[in-house]
């Protein structure tokens, strides 16, 4: 009679072990598997951020301005007068615009820019080799 009861309990025991191993497994292969698709959703991301960067709707840098300007109103049949109008900045302030973009005002370029479909990103330098 107490082997028997033995064998239950034993018997009982392993069951529990088992199941709670069985789940322990279960749990860890759900978590391997999230953790998977999240390297691949990181992945996917990371290129498609490096594609972004480095991708030709980047205009260029301030630098570029005057050619990323006179691009624009080529394109657009436009003169500096009716970008000043359609950005709301006076002609004046245009003109100075193009002189030296380095001294405008940032809402300024940023209205000019807004009006030619393009805005300002902040972006890490391009690393040289040296």
């Amino acid at each position: 009679m107490v082997t028997i009861l033995y064998f239950t309990l034993y018997n009982h025991f392993l069951r529990l072990f088992m199941s709670a191993s069985e789940n322990n497994e279960l749990l860890h292969q759900a978590l391997s598997a999230h953790q998977q698709s999240l390297s691949a959703a990181t992945s996917t991301l990371e290129r498609q951020l490096k594609m972004a960067m480095n991708s030709s709707e980047v205009a260029g840098n301030l630098n570029q301005f005057n050619y990323v300007l006179d691009d624009y109103l080529r394109q657009h049949q436009m003169d500096l007068s009716t970008l000043a109008m359609l950005a709301g900045v006076s002609k004046n302030t245009m003109t100075r615009l193009k002189k030296s973009v380095e001294s405008c005002r940032i809402d300024t370029l940023n209205a000019v820019l807004n009006v030619m479909g393009m805005e300002i990103v902040i972006a890490r330098k391009a690393q040289t080799d040296e």
